[in-house]
């Protein structure tokens, strides 16, 4: 432990300040005092740790998500070739939660993948089954899953079946998959 004190020498009247060192001896100082510095330089060790093992908890998800989707398109980039036209990452809206996904538009079909396997996981659909897309705001959609992202446009995908497939794109890319969808787009 240290104290240092500043006094006026007392030989002189408003003459220059001097520090006087008050520091114990390493040979002086008690165990206890070791001890509980020790104990300190351990707790600031534990918490940088607990603050690094938090960080990497909240964003190590994240990025292994990303790598994954960027590795799931460039396989569909691989696997369509010359035919995909369109791929973005999305959400796909299934009956139990949103998971991530990617989504291609080839030539003749829709491709839509998803990171996490759920069920099937992969989904073809032709664009000659396609009877209506519609395209929906999250806070307005119909569908209960789609409405908690902003920033985003609700992609619906009906076909002859009257099966309903429903993406969630981010807005940016929501413009490019408007125009490049078929014609039978119907706007809700």
């Amino acid at each position: 432990m240290t104290a240092s004190v500043r006094h006026r020498d007392s030989g002189t009247s408003g003459g220059p300040l001097r520090s006087v060192d008050r520091r114990v001896p390493a040979a002086y100082r008690s165990a206890a005092v070791e001890q509980a510095e020790a104990s300190e330089r351990m707790l600031k060790a534990w918490i940088f740790l607990g603050i690094l093992a938090l960080a990497a908890l909240t964003v190590g998800p994240y990025w292994l998500l990303k790598r994954a989707g960027r590795r799931l398109a460039a396989a569909l980039r691989v696997e369509l070739g010359a035919r995909l036209r369109l791929v973005n990452g999305c959400g796909i809206v299934a009956p139990p939660n949103r998971v991530p996904g990617v989504l291609a538009l080839a030539d003749d079909r829709l491709v839509c993948r998803s990171l996490v396997r759920f069920g099937s996981g992969d989904s073809v659909i032709p664009l000659d089954d396609v009877v209506k897309v519609t395209w929906e705001e999250p806070a307005r959609s119909r569908h209960r899953m789609a409405r908690k992202y902003r920033r985003a446009r609700v992609l619906g995908v009906t076909t002859k079946a009257d099966e309903t497939h429903v993406f969630v794109l981010a807005a940016k890319d929501a413009a490019v998959w408007e125009n490049a969808l078929p014609a039978q787009t119907a706007r809700a």
